[in-house]
């Protein structure tokens, strides 16, 4: 892959940490893709919430909404929603910010 440098790059500072704004939207799909494979392998699922809206959502949903289950009972009900949200599930987001008052 040519973008094995950025990609590595993501990894080690964090998705969040890295700025993508010199690549197309395409590019930044592929490289994200990749760095969310290596976050998988890593264990670390977190670092996906960032970049989620970059994915495939049905190839990541079944991982992201057992962490966004797992935020619920951690009490984190608004990193829960971002989840929902970023999945295309709007209704569960909006419900969560609403019951959580």
């Amino acid at each position: 892959m040519a973008n094995e440098g950025i990609v590595k790059m993501i990894v080690q500072k964090g998705a969040a940490n890295v700025n993508l704004s010199m690549f197309s939207e395409e590019e930044k799909r592929e490289i994200l893709g990749e760095a969310a494979k290596h976050f998988i392998r890593m264990g670390k699922e977190n670092e996906i919430i960032h970049i989620l809206e970059y994915l495939d959502p049905v190839q990541y949903a079944d991982k992201m909404l057992k962490k966004a289950e797992s935020f619920m009972s951690l009490g984190e009900f608004e990193t829960a929603a971002i989840i929902y949200e970023k999945l295309g599930m709007k209704d569960m987001a909006d419900t969560i910010r609403s019951n959580k008052k």
